[in-house]
C-alpha cells in the first residue's frame, strides 16, 4: 500500500514553484541546532513533547501488562482485546477541534495548562480505581484527551515561529517526542516489575507535574509571555 501510495504520490503532487534551495542537506541538518539553540519557545515546547509522549508511552506500555494479568492483575485480555483499548484514543481526535480552535485565535497559554491539569485527573482516575473496567475506559478517555490537546498545543506553538523553516522545526520536535516515547517505555517496564500499576500511575502522575510546573516556569520568561 506504501508503495502504491509512493506513486500516487509522485505522479499527482503539484510542481513546486520555489526556486532549489541552494544549502546543502547537512547544512540544512546544522540549521535545526541553530534553531534550537535561538528559538526559545521551540526548546520550551520540545521539553514539553518529550514529557508528554513519555507519559503517554509510559501509559500504554505499561497497560498491556495490566489487562494481560500481570503483577496480580484482575484482567486476563487476550492481545486481541487488550489492542481494542487503544479505541480510546478517539477521544482525543473527537477533542482536538475545540483546542485547535483556542489555538486558532493565538490563545495556547491557558489550553496548555488545561492538557496537564486534564492528564492528572486521568492518572488519579487510573490510580483510583484500576481494577473497574468502566473507570479504567473512562481514565483513557480523559488522559488520551490531554496527550493529544497538548501536541497540539505544541504544534501551533513552534509552526508560529517561522513559517520558512516549518520542516526544520518539525525536525526538531519530533526528534524530542519520541525520545520521550523511548523514555517512557523503557520506565514503564521496569516500574510495572518492580511496583506494579500503582507505581505506574505515580510516575505518570509525576510526570504531569513536572510538565504543568515546567510550563508555568517557561511561562514566565519573556519569551513565553511573548509567544502566549
Amino acid at each position: 500500500m506504501q508503495l502504491v501510495m509512493a506513486v500516487v504520490v509522485w505522479f499527482a503532487s503539484p510542481a513546486d514553484p520555489r526556486p532549489a534551495p541552494t544549502h546543502s542537506y547537512p547544512a540544512s541538518l546544522r540549521s535545526v541546532l541553530t534553531l534550537i539553540r535561538t528559538r526559545d519557545v521551540l526548546r520550551h515546547r520540545m521539553f514539553l513533547g518529550v514529557v508528554n509522549m513519555a507519559g503517554f508511552s509510559l501509559l500504554w506500555t505499561s497497560i498491556a501488562f495490566l489487562l494481560a494479568g500481570a503483577h496480580g492483575s484482575p484482567y486476563h485480555f487476550s492481545d486481541a482485546v487488550i489492542g481494542l483499548f487503544g479505541l480510546a484514543g478517539i477521544a482525543g481526535a473527537m477533542g482536538a477541534p475545540v483546542v485547535g480552535r483556542f489555538a486558532d485565535r493565538g490563545h495556547v497559554r491557558r489550553p496548555t495548562y488545561l492538557m496537564w491539569v486534564i492528564q492528572l485527573a486521568g492518572w488519579a482516575l487510573l490510580l483510583a480505581d484500576g481494577a473497574s473496567l468502566p473507570v479504567l475506559i473512562a481514565a483513557l478517555l480523559v488522559f488520551d484527551l490531554g496527550v493529544q490537546g497538548l501536541q497540539l498545543c505544541n504544534q501551533v506553538a513552534i509552526y508560529a515561529l517561522d513559517a520558512e523553516a516549518r520542516s526544520r522545526i518539525t525536525t526538531a520536535y519530533m526528534v524530542a517526542y519520541f525520545a520521550g516515547g523511548i523514555v517512557g517505555s523503557l520506565v514503564a517496564g521496569v516500574a510495572y516489575q518492580a511496583g506494579g500499576w500503582p507505581l505506574v500511575c505515580g510516575l505518570g502522575a509525576a510526570s504531569a507535574a513536572l510538565g504543568l510546573a515546567a510550563r508555568s516556569v517557561f511561562a514566565g520568561s519573556r519569551s513565553g509571555r511573548a509567544a502566549a
